[in-house]
Parts: structure tokens; C-alpha cells; sequence
């Protein structure tokens, strides 16, 4: 029986913490990571990340806020999904389209008051494309995902 993805995700922020609720929506798509970014502007720095490659990846590098697909679900306050981002006639940005990331698929976290400050994404270097029901999970996932990254930037101070 398969169990409900929103289920699992709060079972495992529960017992083992967000790196492994990112291993399991990582192990959901084709996509090689599946991350979580906050808004540190200018940059965007990687907060929890999952890879498909590797059980215990390195944090990614801070990168500019605006060369990246977190930072234009950031200024645009929504989702965005993309199987190949070097072809997407949405974006026009000559720095997006140069991004390495090829295909993204991510939504933004937003504190209680409403203020955006990071994502929830899923991402490849290669072209892949994800399931269209996947933003509407991920958009679920956040209000689940909010609470645990407050809590270790709390720790972390």
C-alpha cells in the first residue's frame, strides 16, 4: 500500500529531521537533488540538501540571488516548474538561461507573517521533467518544512 507522501514527510521530520524528508521527496523524482535554499540577499545559500548520488552531499555554494530559479520563484512570489530551462520561452533572462541548472521544479516557503525567505525545490544539470502534481505536493510540504528550518536557524544562532 503506498502510503500518503505528506504522511511520510511528517513522520520523518519527526523521527529523523529534514535531511531525510529531502531523501524521500528526492526519491520521488527524477531530479538529482532536492534542497532547501534561503534568501540571504544577494545570495541564496543552501540550507538542507538531499542528492541522489550521494548519501552526504556538501552544502552548495552561496550563489547571486538573481542568477538563480530560487531567487525568480522569490521575485515572483510563485511556484515554477521547468523540464528544460535552457529552452523555456519563459525565461527571458539571459542569467537564467545560462544557469547550470537545467530543469527545476520548486515553491516558496513563506514565514508566519507571510515574508518569502527561502524554497523548497527539486533540481537537475540535465533536462528531466517531474510529475505535474509535484509543485501542488511541494506546496503542501512547506507549512511541514517552515517549522523545522525556523527551528535550526534557532539553534544555529
Amino acid at each position: 500500500m503506498n502510503e500518503d507522501p505528506a504522511q511520510t514527510v511528517r513522520a520523518l521530520l519527526h523521527s529523523d529531521g529534514l535531511h531525510a524528508a529531502l531523501r524521500f521527496l528526492n526519491s520521488r523524482t527524477p531530479h538529482r537533488y532536492t534542497g532547501i535554499f534561503l534568501f540571504d540577499p544577494p545570495v541564496l545559500r543552501n540550507h538542507t540538501l538531499a542528492d541522489s548520488w550521494n548519501a552526504e552531499p556538501e552544502p552548495m555554494a552561496a550563489a547571486p540571488l538573481e542568477a538563480t530559479f530560487c531567487g525568480y520563484v522569490g521575485s515572483t512570489g510563485s511556484s515554477f516548474r521547468s523540464d528544460d530551462t535552457h529552452h523555456d520561452q519563459r525565461l527571458t533572462t539571459a542569467v537564467l538561461r545560462e544557469n547550470a541548472v537545467r530543469s527545476y521544479c520548486g515553491v516558496l516557503l513563506s514565514d508566519a507573517a507571510g515574508e518569502p525567505f527561502g524554497t523548497l525545490c527539486h533540481f537537475d544539470t540535465k533536462p528531466c521533467g517531474a510529475a505535474s502534481q509535484e509543485l501542488e505536493l511541494l506546496s503542501s510540504l512547506a507549512p511541514l518544512i517552515v517549522p523545522e528550518v525556523s527551528r535550526q536557524a534557532c539553534q544555529a544562532e
